[in-house]
């Protein structure tokens, strides 16, 4: 399947520069920084080079140091089960991805104009899970941390137009990407035999959309799988500089 997806986007490339001359413009390269991030405390930046009149490579990251899952009242609603959303609210986390591209304009020239954009996303979350269950009429909590990994391909819509001199607006206005995810969490702690049954019921009640887990309790703590398929949504508005 992997080798597959590189194909399509090696057969796009070479597609579109066969079919292009060479006589574009000095100006080929862009920095710009995705605003929308801010709404997620998220630092996103692309770099896009044009490669040929009206065909750009680019690639995207996106850091977001550790906080609370955002937009959690947006997860809520598409969760909905009561035992997760105890669970979810506490959680703390990191994400990172890197997201190459190839860009296809199809107006007049490259760097400007309506464009189509297959991509590839890589996904890296490091996650703190607390998980709080009874013993002794008391609550008590085990913390399961660890990193999921996502990898996705997927294809995206957006113009990008010439504010002034050098300086462009970039607007995906959708995109969206479909793949796998996996990972390895663990929370270690002493835990009796009591104990092991109330967190296996509390984790038990635990249930999440698209992603599937596996887990095991033990007398030293907790060790989960995360494994299933992985989805994607792809918006930006950002603004750039060309030189």
């Amino acid at each position: 399947m992997k080798n597959t997806v590189i194909l399509f986007f090696c057969l796009l490339y070479f597609k579109g520069f066969s079919q292009e001359t060479t006589n574009f413009s000095d100006d080929r390269n862009m920095v710009k920084w995705n605003v929308l991030g801010l709404t997620s405390s998220t630092i996103s930046l692309q770099y896009e080079r044009l490669i040929a009149p009206k065909t750009s490579i680019a690639a995207n990251i996106n850091i977001m140091p550790k906080r609370s899952i955002p937009f959690f009242a947006t997860v809520k609603d598409i969760v909905k089960d009561k035992g997760a959303i105890d669970i979810l609210k506490d959680v703390k986390m990191s994400a990172f991805s890197f997201t190459p591209e190839v860009r296809f304009y199809v107006g007049k020239e490259g760097m400007k104009g309506f464009y189509i954009a297959p991509f590839l996303r890589y996904d890296r979350f490091a996650m703190d899970i607390p998980v709080d269950y009874i013993y002794n009429n008391q609550i008590e909590y085990v913390t399961i941390n660890g990193n999921v990994d996502g990898f996705s391909g997927g294809l995206s819509f957006g113009a990008q137009w010439r504010l002034a001199s050098q300086w462009y607006l970039d607007v995906t206005f959708v995109g969206a990407s479909y793949g796998f995810a996996s990972g390895e969490l663990s929370g270690k702690r002493n835990l009796n035999t009591e104990e092991q049954a109330e967190v296996r019921k509390a984790i038990g009640d635990f249930e999440l959309p698209v992603v599937d887990f596996t887990y095991n309790v033990h007398e030293q703590g907790v060790d989960v799988k995360v494994k299933g398929p992985w989805a994607n949504a792809k918006l930006a508005v950002a603004l750039g500089y060309r030189f």
